[in-house]
């Protein structure tokens, strides 16, 4: 899916600006900083399919500081269309080199943010077992600084730091009562950090969409406006493609979804010259999940934000398969009737 063209941005190719690469110590749990009237929260999310098994995984771990209990971790993992999902929320056992609690966990193996970084990623759901070594897929971009403001910054108080890579995984699943079956696929994941609460960033939906092409580079971007931006202010657009020395913002292209959210059409450019064009050969299965608990009524806002995470292989202008990953984020209402008003007629009198 990926044609690099003759011409790049001068001065650009094989750059990576220290800058936009992310401390490898912000991995790890963080103090929390800024105002305390929002809730700080340290969160690591990771979606991963090996499509030769047709298995698939998702995880999302939240550790508030200043909230009680304070780890939720939330995972689905995917065999095919039969999917289960879990939620616990619980003191939870954090390290310095650890994150997680009883149904799944982080050890945080070598922290560099490039192809050497690696973690090991646990899991033991009621149906399933699971161990993944998840390295890192060259260079991770730290959004702070590639894509200033791109996440909120602190205007009311709220204020979002985040760096994301494309990553690969090998191990094992094993549901309960089969056999451990081998686990060798790739995926994306990101870390973030701050004072936030999600159903109040974000007022509209997501597109995210990333993957590992032919020629072994790596992209990811993503379509989101935060609530520091104006909702008839353009769509915020942004992302990244890297290879062993390179990493570089996309500057323009077209992302196509059918009616269902499923991707359709692919075509990217970026700054250093690469074009990247592709066509869907076929899905694959979907899986949802959701980052955060719906508040108890009346108290909280009445919305949550859930994600589905489809997967499909692509095929490059010359022909060659790879596999794309793609979320759909969206803001639902979980309090359905708040602000409503029933409609009735009373029957009408007999004659």
């Amino acid at each position: 899916m990926t044609t690099t063209t003759t011409t790049t941005t001068t001065g650009y190719a094989n750059v990576v600006p220290p800058a936009w690469r992310p401390d490898p110590s912000d991995e790890r749990l963080h103090q929390p900083t800024g105002d305390s009237d929002w809730p700080w929260k340290d969160t690591w999310f990771f979606s991963m399919r090996d499509e030769a098994s047709n298995q698939m995984l998702n995880m999302h771990i939240t550790i508030s500081a200043n909230r009680n209990p304070p780890t939720r971790v939330s995972v689905t993992v995917a065999d095919g269309v039969h999917a289960v999902t879990h939620v616990r929320r619980d003191e939870g056992h954090n390290s310095h080199d650890h994150v997680g609690n009883s149904l799944a966990s982080l050890d945080l193996v070598h922290l560099s943010g490039d192809s050497d970084h690696e973690l090991l990623w646990h899991g033991d759901l009621p149906e399933v077992s699971f161990e993944i070594t998840v390295r890192g897929k060259h260079f991770a971009s730290y959004w702070d600084e590639m894509f200033p403001a791109y996440y909120a910054v602190g205007k009311d108080g709220q204020k979002y730091s985040h760096y994301e890579q494309v990553v690969t995984g090998t191990g094992w699943i094993q549901w309960k009562g089969r056999d451990k079956v081998p686990f060798d696929g790739i995926g994306w994941r990101d870390r973030g950090w701050g004072r936030r609460k999600t159903e109040k960033m974000f007022n509209t939906g997501f597109d995210l969409l990333a993957g590992v092409l032919p020629d072994d580079s790596v992209f990811s971007l993503i379509a989101l406006r935060s609530h520091e931006v104006a909702q008839e202010a353009p769509m915020p657009i942004a992302g990244w493609r890297s290879d062993a020395t390179t990493l570089a913002p996309a500057t323009g292209g077209l992302y196509w979804k059918d009616a269902m959210a499923w991707p359709a059409r692919l075509r990217l450019d970026f700054l250093d010259g690469y074009h990247l064009d592709a066509t869907l050969v076929r899905l694959s299965p979907s899986m949802q999940m959701a980052w955060h608990d719906a508040e108890p009524e009346p108290e909280g806002s009445g919305l949550a934000h859930a994600v589905r995470d489809h997967y499909a292989v692509f095929s490059d202008a010359e022909g060659r398969p790879f596999t794309l990953f793609t979320q759909h984020g969206y803001i639902h209402k979980v309090d359905v009737f708040r602000g409503g008003e029933f409609k009735y007629v009373l029957p009408r009198a007999e004659a």
